[in-house]
């Protein structure tokens, strides 16, 4: 058995693992769990910025089914629920609770109703961290 020596005679066995190995150990495991972490984090956040557009776009969807199924001379009614410019009325449901949906026609300025007529919708609301966020339907009615 071959054994080592320091220099002065003194033999140095090796048992377990030195305190800055442990450390360093330590530092590693710690720095992967706090990347899991913010990956978590992050992916939390993106789940419920899509909810939010999911039922952003489905309440602008029904919004446009209820526009679409009035006769097209009722539509752009200047003092009607679907003027130009004017916030539709609420939903039940509503999500979050401080949008609001805007309908306009472009090309249309008063007068004849055109056919086709060009109805396009804006959702405006606060986002769950506060940040103002919009999504526009567009579509066309005709006779």
């Amino acid at each position: 058995m071959i054994q080592r020596t320091l220099a002065g005679g003194a033999r140095r066995r090796r048992h377990g693992f030195l305190l800055v190995e442990v450390v360093a150990a330590l530092g590693v495991l710690l720095l992967v769990g706090l990347a899991g972490v913010s990956t978590q984090v992050t992916c939390m956040s993106l789940v419920r910025t899509s909810n939010e557009t999911k039922v952003a776009v489905s309440e602008l969807e029904a919004a446009m089914e209820q526009i679409l199924s009035v006769p097209l001379d009722d539509i752009p009614d200047l003092y009607g629920p679907y003027a130009a410019r004017a916030a539709l009325p609420a939903f039940p449901a509503r999500h979050p609770a401080d949008e609001t949906i805007t309908v306009t026609y472009p090309g249309f300025a008063g007068g004849a109703v055109p056919d086709p007529l060009e109805i396009r919708l804006t959702l405006a609301w606060n986002d769950y961290a506060g940040r103002p966020r919009t999504l526009a339907l567009s579509g066309m009615r005709t006779r």
